[in-house]
């Protein structure tokens, strides 16, 4: 009987084993975050200031893309452009025309 009681003991210890084993592993998670080293101060003020930058970069090429696109309209190759682009709209509608006047 000594060896059944044993062998039963041994059996009630191994699933506590497990849980112990298991709680071991949640408990090592949450020690992996807090070992990332903190930030310098000096380091997240750069890279806030890096996000400005960037920011003021991106909105300052809109202004210049805006810009571009104005003068081009506004200047006297962005009138002859227009200027050819109507004369192409109306030879095609005037072609559509004679085309429909045929049928």
């Amino acid at each position: 009987m000594s060896d059944d009681g044993e062998s039963e003991s041994s059996n009630s210890e191994e699933p506590s084993a497990e849980a112990t084993g298991e709680d071991e592993v949640t408990e090592e998670e949450p020690e992996a975050a807090p070992e990332k080293p903190a930030e310098d101060p000096e380091i997240t003020a750069i890279k806030k200031e890096i996000e400005q930058f960037e920011a003021q970069v991106k909105e300052t090429r809109r202004q210049v893309n805006e810009f571009s696109d104005r003068a081009d309209d506004y200047s006297k190759t962005g009138y002859a452009r227009k200027v050819a682009e109507m004369e192409n709209m109306r030879r095609a509608r005037s072609v559509r025309v004679v085309k429909l006047a045929k049928r």
